[in-house]
């Protein structure tokens, strides 16, 4: 078996593994030997790979390479291409084992997500989709859970298992990433990131800023996407009108423009025509007066412009904080709550968010990880409705705003 990991340490670590099973499954002692694997290219050229091999008395062996290898079209066994989403070009290593299928031999490829924009979530995406022969499987953090993973450490360490010890367990982990929820999701739950790479470079980027120029910047949450229209308009637009308004000074809302009055009427043949007077602001400028027999008059000239409308009016600020409580005596995951909200229509659009910072009972608002928040109003009340990723009770405070 041949294994391909995306550093010379995952190397070394796997064919640590290795030995260790021989020796307390197998009762056989396996020793590691550090070697040098010749890469041959296909240009004639060829480079020597620093690998760690184990062989067995069956004359079987476990090689980890640490490099890309081109020439292992030639070699026969599994291939196992670990993190794969992280390596420099997946792409070729794939390319390259593919011949060992020939043969019979069994290529596995497996890595956490790493973006959407990446050869290996390509090749996922083709295997889900029966496009290229590989069956496709999915695993989680939960999954792993679910499967013995905190049971197993509770033997490691020598702990006592419990569902509220294992329930705690899974909480710290997911809180360790803090506010970076998108790099817990991919990494916990392989859920590919959004965002991954920049459209503009930092040259570019550098070469057209200007100093003192103010920088307005705005965090959502990766479940902002799923937002529907009309909430992502009024959150952009209560940004808009809280952080970036005051760097634009007082200027106030533009009223519509007013509309241009008519031309004036032809004056009617007459010797010399006398030129029709000019139209008043509104629908239709006057008729020039006629003149008298002779030649044809000249056109009236056009209308004046109409006067600026008024200003336009501001949207509506009703806004405020609520406190949704889950209950003690057994922790919630999902929790729908109605709260008084004095105001509010059926008609409007809520906006809410958990409150920055805070701290009501044990929960501090700022660490509750959601997967969802969201809020339909009523006569003067809004129902409220979380879904969290792992079971809290207590209060939590929500801050939210009517458009």
């Amino acid at each position: 078996m041949f294994y391909i990991g995306d550093t010379k340490d995952k190397g070394r670590e796997f064919i640590g593994y290795v030995a260790h099973f021989a020796r307390v499954v197998a009762k056989e002692t396996a020793e590691i030997e550090e070697f040098l694997f010749e890469d041959r290219r296909d240009d004639g050229t060829s480079k020597h790979i620093s690998a760690f091999r184990v062989t067995f008395a069956s004359g079987f062996r476990v090689e980890a390479l640490s490099s890309r290898p081109e020439n292992i079209r030639g070699l026969q066994g599994v291939v196992v291409i670990d993190e794969a989403a992280f390596h420099a070009d997946v792409g070729k290593v794939i390319e390259a084992v593919n011949a060992l299928l020939i043969w019979g031999g069994k290529i596995r490829i497996i890595s956490s997500p790493n973006g959407l924009l990446n050869p290996f979530n390509d090749h996922y995406q083709e295997a889900v989709a029966g496009k290229n022969g590989y069956s496709a499987h999915f695993y989680t953090f939960n999954d792993a859970i679910a499967n013995g993973l905190y049971k197993r450490v509770c033997l490691m360490k020598g702990w006592t298992w419990s569902p509220e010890a294992e329930a705690a367990w899974e909480a710290k982990i997911r809180q360790s990433y803090g506010t970076r929820t998108a790099a817990m999701h991919q990494e916990l739950d392989a859920i590919d990131a959004d965002a991954q790479g920049a459209a503009l470079s930092r040259v570019v980027i550098e070469q057209r800023t200007r100093r003192g120029v103010p920088i307005v910047r705005y965090h959502l949450p990766d479940s902002f996407k799923a937002s529907t229209p009309a909430v992502r308009k009024a959150v952009i637009a209560d940004f808009v009108r809280r952080d970036v308004r005051p760097h634009l000074g007082d200027t106030g809302d533009q009223g519509p423009q007013g509309i241009p009055g008519a031309a004036g009427a032809t004056g009617t043949a007459g010797p010399q025509g006398v030129q029709g007077p000019q139209g008043v602001a509104g629908p239709q400028g006057p008729q020039g007066v006629a003149g008298a027999t002779g030649a044809a008059g000249a056109t009236g000239p056009q209308g004046l412009q109409g006067d600026p409308g008024p200003a336009g009016a501001d949207a509506s600020n009703l806004g405020g904080q609520a406190v949704v409580t889950l209950p003690y005596g057994r922790g919630e995951t999902d929790w729908t709550e109605t709260v008084a909200a004095a105001g509010v229509l059926a008609s409007d659009v809520i906006l809410c968010q958990l409150a920055q910072g805070g701290d009501l009972d044990e929960n501090t608002a700022d660490w509750i990880d959601l997967i969802t928040l969201t809020a339909e109003p009523g006569a003067d009340t809004i129902t409220f409705t979380l879904t969290l990723s792992v079971p809290l009770c207590g209060a939590v405070l929500i801050n939210w705003r009517a458009f």
